[in-house]
């Protein structure tokens, strides 16, 4: 062998020996990225188009070698007497290099550590590529969707055509809400951006916001509940002063028939039995006036205290009698009583009645004496007395007391409350009427 072509031999197989050798160091660099890639793709993920590109570089950058060795084996194809198999290898380990540094961009949508962290979230993620495809999502969205059977690329339009179908407005709004199995689903939206291509993909967030959408929906009936109750009070006080204003203008219409009362009661002589029938009919008309002041007053219609009432009545009965030496005291019980508006002017014109007879048939009579009205309840009875020191009620030829027009008005009320009525005479006149009575 010559120098020549022992100088010739090594230098060729110095290129062999680098070749390879910078095409296994390649191999060492980039082969645990395409693994990576094909790991990714075999677990159901997507990968990125910048991901596919280097794939592919990986894949071709190996067949050259490879089908430089096979073309010397079978065929012995050499160029200018060298092996095609060293500058393929060289040539395999520069593209790896070089063209794998070109697509890589400088950051990845999708890095592996993410994609694991993602697929623990309790909230369903969605990954949607560029036309529209579902390329990834987490197990709570394969759970919500009911897919257990999930490929990468399904267009979305088959995979959900509800989400689809707001697949403009969720882009338009960046969130909206869907219903699915009885439960609501806010979608919020974040695209992806490839700094050089612009938005790589979609990611889809949903968030099961029901209870959020039921606390929201009570509060805004608690609100309008507030609203009404407010709305009512409002009427409710607009019905009282209207109430009020009826009981006003009623006992006002009221004292003006007891001022023409007045009025005509003086044209007539003291001693005349009408002014006496006039006197009795303003003495009854002030008495359901007084009912209408004390409601105009306290504002109550519902429940009103008797014996307020009963004080007022009795001192405005015996302001229209004046007889020296005449006492008249009132007696009520401690504890409130509470009655109806219709209770109190019935029992206000009993009341009356009984009263103005203790005056006209005992004390006037006698022209001096006690009136005792007391009122006290009692064992489930409401039990008012008045008590005079007079000579008593006359007497019919037959023993039966005399039948006054008071005495019938005084029984037809008291039947309708089924009251119990006793007379009882003895150095004077006392009537105890019993009436049933619930304290309320």
């Amino acid at each position: 062998m010559s120098g020549f072509e022992s100088i010739s031999a090594f230098f060729g197989l110095l290129s062999w020996a680098s070749a390879v050798g910078l095409f296994l160091l390649a191999c060492r660099v980039y082969l645990p990225l395409a693994r990576g890639l094909l790991e990714r793709r075999s677990r159901g993920g997507s990968l990125s188009s910048v991901d596919k590109k280097r794939l592919i570089v990986i894949v071709v950058a190996l067949a050259f070698p490879f089908a430089a060795c096979l073309i010397d084996v079978f065929h012995g194809i050499k160029v200018a007497g060298l092996s095609l198999a060293p500058p393929s290898c060289l040539i395999s380990a520069l593209l790896m290099v070089f063209g794998i540094g070109r697509v890589s961009p400088t950051t990845s949508h999708r890095p592996q550590a993410h994609e694991l962290v993602v697929e623990q979230l309790e909230d369903p993620v969605m990954v949607l590529g560029s036309s529209e495809t579902v390329d990834w999502i987490n197990q709570s969205a394969k759970t919500l969707f009911a897919e257990t059977s999930w490929r990468p690329g399904i267009p979305l339009s088959r995979f959900c055509p509800q989400v689809h179908a707001l697949l403009q407005a969720i882009r338009d709004a960046d969130e909206t809400t869907f219903e699915k199995d009885s439960r609501q689903y806010q979608i919020k939206s974040t695209p992806l951006l490839n700094q050089e291509s612009g938005p790589a993909a979609l990611v889809l967030m949903f968030r099961d916001v029901t209870q959020l959408k039921a606390k929201e929906r009570l509060e805004a009936e608690v609100l309008e509940l507030q609203e009404t109750q407010g709305e009512l009070v409002r009427l409710v006080q607009e019905k009282e002063v209207l109430i009020q204003e009826v009981h006003h203008r009623v006992k006002n219409n009221l004292q003006t028939v007891i001022s023409l009362i007045n009025l005509q009661s003086r044209r007539l002589p003291d001693d005349s039995a009408m002014r006496g029938l006039l006197n009795d009919m303003r003495t009854r008309v002030r008495t359901i006036s007084l009912v209408h002041e004390q409601i105009y007053r306290s504002g109550f219609t519902s429940g009103m205290d008797l014996r307020d009432y009963l004080k007022d009545l009795v001192a405005e009965i015996a302001s229209l009698y004046t007889v020296p030496g005449c006492s008249v005291s009132v007696r009520p019980t401690d504890q409130p009583v509470f009655v109806t508006m219709d209770f109190m002017l019935d029992f206000g014109l009993v009341i009356n009645e009984l009263v103005t007879n203790a005056f006209k048939h005992g004390i006037l009579v006698r022209g001096s004496g006690e009136i005792v009205i007391a009122l006290n309840p009692e064992h489930g009875m409401l039990r008012f007395s008045v008590t005079d020191t007079g000579p008593g009620f006359p007497q019919r030829g037959d023993g039966e007391r005399t039948s006054t027009l008071g005495l019938s008005v005084v029984r037809a009320i008291l039947k309708k409350y089924k009251a119990e009525l006793s007379i009882e005479q003895n150095g004077g006149t006392k009537i105890l009427i019993s009436v049933p009575w619930e304290e309320s």
